[in-house]
Formats: C-alpha cells, structure tokens, sequence
C-alpha cells in the first residue's frame, strides 16, 4: 500500500469510527466474548501476532464499564 492510499484508508476509518456507537448490550456481549476466549488462543495465536498486549488494554476497558464491582474494588 503506498502513502496516498494509506493515508485515506486512515482517512475513512477515522470517519467510520465517529459513527460507531456501542449499545449496553453491545459491551456486555464483548465481555463475554473475552471471557470465552480460551487461554490457548491468547497464548498460541495473539501473543506471536503482537496483539496480546491490545487484547488485554482492551478487554479491561470493556471490564471497567461492564463489571462494576472492578471500580468499586479499586476505590476500597
């Protein structure tokens, strides 16, 4: 992909991104997800990918706002 073409791509996904919303179902549906997730695949297909670290980053935020007694562990 050369520079011009990278640089819309980034473009429209910035665009793209301002219209996604995700409902309260949404984000209860991606912490299940991440809990169903099995040890294995994180270890054997995300951690040589180099996106275990994202995977991780993320799913906490997911946890943050979905299992609210996480905050309120923290704030003790």
């Amino acid at each position: 992909m050369n520079k011009k073409k990278h640089s819309e791509y980034k473009k429209h996904l910035e665009t793209e991104a301002g219209k996604f919303r995700l409902t309260p179902e949404d984000l209860s549906n991606l912490t299940d997800l991440g809990l169903m997730i099995p040890a294995w695949f994180i270890k054997c297909v995300l951690k040589p990918n180099k996106i275990d670290k994202w995977f991780w980053k993320f799913f906490d935020k997911i946890e943050r706002i979905t299992l609210s007694e996480l905050n309120s562990r923290d704030k003790k």
